[in-house]
């Protein structure tokens, strides 16, 4: 749900895109691939880095080789699928995916600067196997990522956002 916001001293009026609507701004991600595990649990996190590129690119949406600074730019996030995993004394994998769309920001109060970092799309889960942990995971990115697409071109109808794409120069 929108809400037009206005302030008296500029006489502006400004228009509110809620949390999960802001990925129907998204144009651009910065991919980060971590895999944070140990004992090759998991082995093909290279391809699923590129299975998410092709995904995205072919949803419309640009995988950008920069970092993302502290700038304001609604038009691209970091994408960050994270893997942790262990292998337990028996040899079994336990282990954690996470795919989460987020920025960081930066707030002034007086004379210091606070960092926060927001999200707007997050999903996660578990496995386990006495092998290691790669098709499970590809799987559950696969997932994820498609739900990250189809969310983002969802949003991309919302009357909000389409009103919100025509204040911003990136989209005209």
């Amino acid at each position: 749900m929108a809400a037009n916001l206005s302030h008296a001293e500029d006489n502006q009026s400004y228009v509110v895109v809620e949390k999960q609507e802001t990925l129907g701004l998204i144009k651009n991600v910065y991919l980060i691939v971590n895999d944070m595990g140990k004992n090759n649990c998991w082995t093909n996190a290279e391809k699923i880095r590129q299975n998410t590129r092709l995904k995205l690119e072919q949803s419309g949406v640009s995988v950008i080789t920069n970092p993302l600074g502290s700038e304001i730019n609604p038009l691209s996030v970091n994408l960050l699928i994270a893997g942790m995993t262990i292998r337990t004394e028996n040899g079994t994998c336990v282990g954690s995916l996470t795919v989460d769309s987020y920025k960081k920001s930066y707030e002034r109060y007086d004379n210091l600067f606070l960092e926060y970092q927001s999200s707007n799309f997050h999903m996660s889960s578990l496995a386990y196997s006495s092998n290691n942990l790669n098709n499970q995971f590809e799987d559950y990115s696969d997932q994820f990522i498609s739900q990250f697409a189809a969310d983002i071109l969802s949003y991309r109808r919302s009357s909000t956002v389409k009103n919100a794409q025509s204040k911003l120069k990136e989209f005209k």
